[in-house]
């Protein structure tokens, strides 16, 4: 072999050192780097099994809460139902509860009116009242004489237990100088019911107002003679009447054609009532139109007659009932 293919194979055998030492450094390069791959794996698999086992509990959490979110929703769904019923229940009962307020309002506006009638008929009433109690009281003042001028005049008109009426009616006209006069010319009034004094300065008035003091008279002369147990009433004919007690009343009544009063009182003889006219203290007959009378005046009361049923109403039950 020749120096010079000596040196060829000496280069051949360098380069192919080289190559091969190459290889090898390449080779220990790749293996060591292959390891740190390895390794790397080893940690991203391990990463990964980590990453895997968090993604699963993830998974599991998310389809918990998937659960969970899908009751929520569920629960949402019916109380939203519910919402919507207690919805439409509120706007029931907004509305009920419009149109009771508006019935209130209704009612407030009718109590309020029919607290002004109430203080209205309240008002009324006690005017009625007082009208009827100043009534009643005029009637008690009005039921006896206290003139002294007239009292000893009529006391002429008794003797014990007898009373003469004619003599009362005697006393009227020819002492008092008393007569018939219309309300009209003198207090200017139709149907004027006269006080007993009035009806003396007047010197007289109509026949309501000559029983009314007629029966005022007849009450003095019956105090007395306070330990009488029976009367004798005496007309100007001598006709005579046991009486059983000294009330003395007014009665009035009257027709399609005319109206008068004169008085009457219960007697013994014939257990029923007697009428007398007393303008002239005479007794007068039973008739129809004072058997049915209108109206009459006691010492304390008025009582007046329905027509319609024949019932009396009279202002002492009137007053009671209207108290109560």
């Amino acid at each position: 072999m020749t120096e010079k293919e000596i040196n060829q194979f000496d280069i051949k055998s360098i380069a192919l050192y080289c190559i091969i030492g190459l290889v090898l450094l390449f080779s220990g390069f790749l293996f060591f780097s292959f390891s740190d791959l390895q390794k790397s794996l080893v940690e991203i698999n391990d990463k990964i099994t980590v990453t895997n086992d968090i993604v699963n509990s993830t998974i599991i959490d998310v389809r918990t809460i998937n659960s969970g979110l899908y009751k929520v929703n569920s629960d949402i769904d019916l109380f939203s139902t519910k919402l919507n019923i207690i919805e439409t229940g509120l706007l029931t009962t907004n509305s009920t509860l419009s149109s009771t307020t508006a019935k209130l309002n209704t009612v407030e506006t009718g109590l309020v009116d029919i607290n002004s009638k109430f203080v209205i008929v309240n008002t009324n009433v006690n005017l009625i009242k007082n009208s009827i109690e100043t009534s009643i009281s005029w009637f008690k003042d009005n039921s006896y004489i206290h003139n002294l001028n007239v009292q000893e005049k009529l006391n002429k008109c008794i003797n014990d237990c007898n009373i003469n009426l004619n003599c009362i009616g005697t006393v009227n006209r020819t002492e008092l100088f008393i007569t018939y006069k219309e309300d009209i010319l003198y207090t200017g009034k139709n149907n004027h019911l006269t006080s007993i004094d009035e009806f003396i300065n007047n010197k007289g008035g109509d026949c309501e107002d000559f029983a009314l003091f007629f029966k005022a008279e007849y009450n003095y002369l019956i105090s007395r003679g306070n330990t009488c147990n029976e009367w004798y009433n005496i007309d100007y004919y001598n006709e005579y009447y046991v009486i059983s007690n000294g009330d003395l009343n007014v009665n009035c009544a009257q027709n399609n054609i005319t109206a008068h009063c004169v008085n009457s009182i219960k007697s013994n003889k014939t257990n029923s009532l007697i009428y007398i006219e007393p303008q002239y203290g005479e007794f007068i007959e039973f008739t129809d139109e004072f058997i049915y009378p209108t109206k009459i005046i006691t010492d304390d009361d008025f009582y007046l007659r329905n027509f319609d049923n024949g019932t009396w109403y009279n202002f002492s039950d009137i007053l009671n009932e209207l108290k109560n």
